[in-house]
């Protein structure tokens, strides 16, 4: 079940990405859109073989700008939470407790709605934007931008339900930078990364 909806949440994101129909010397990238997400490169530079994204480094260029216990997307004009995850919410995450940014799927979009304010708990694609496959953080398993200053090895929630005949899905983040997705109704816990607009 997990192979077949990380396969169809590639296939939906490299659709859409090819859909555009950009050429390598296409130097208006404003166009590339998902979901009126605008397209990030994905921080890959090298070109492992002719045709591969590093080979095209399509998208628009990263730009962050990080602030007190957040960070600013200024391309996709969102703002995200960057506070420290605690060693008590590592260890949380680790005995699947419940516990400040260690929550099960409702518990974090309760977490992130209580921050009031427009927080919220973001969608896979806005959660994907923040992932940069040029690097890994020493220490930790993560591929998240180095904007950030706070990450941890794990899982993290999106707000974004599976559709299936089971229908208890959710799809997350793997700090790595793959997409998976977990059960919510058997009250797992994963971590919580809030956003909110600021267009």
């Amino acid at each position: 079940m997990k192979c077949s909806i990380l396969i169809t949440a590639f296939a939906i994101l490299v659709f859409n990405a090819c859909s555009n129909n950009v050429s390598k010397n296409d130097e208006n990238h404003s166009d590339i859109l998902i979901d009126n997400l605008k397209l990030l490169k994905t921080g890959q530079n090298i070109s492992y073989t002719k045709g591969d994204d590093g080979y095209f480094k399509k998208g628009i260029n990263r730009n962050f700008t990080m602030g007190k216990n957040s960070v600013i997307d200024n391309v996709n004009k969102l703002q995200w939470q960057d506070e420290e995850y605690t060693n008590d919410e590592i260890k949380a995450n680790s005995n699947q407790k419940d516990y400040g940014k260690v929550r099960t799927w409702e518990g974090a979009i309760k977490y992130c709605l209580q921050k009031g304010n427009a927080w919220r708990l973001p969608n896979i694609r806005e959660l994907s934007t923040i992932i940069n496959y040029s690097q890994s953080r020493p220490n930790v398993n993560s591929k998240l931008d180095l904007a950030f200053k706070n990450t941890t090895s794990g899982v993290f929630w999106s707000s974004t339900k599976g559709v299936s005949d089971y229908n208890s899905y959710v799809f997350t983040l793997q700090s790595n930078g793959f997409i998976g997705s977990s059960n919510y109704e058997n009250n797992e816990v994963n971590y919580v990364r809030c956003v909110k607009s600021i267009r």
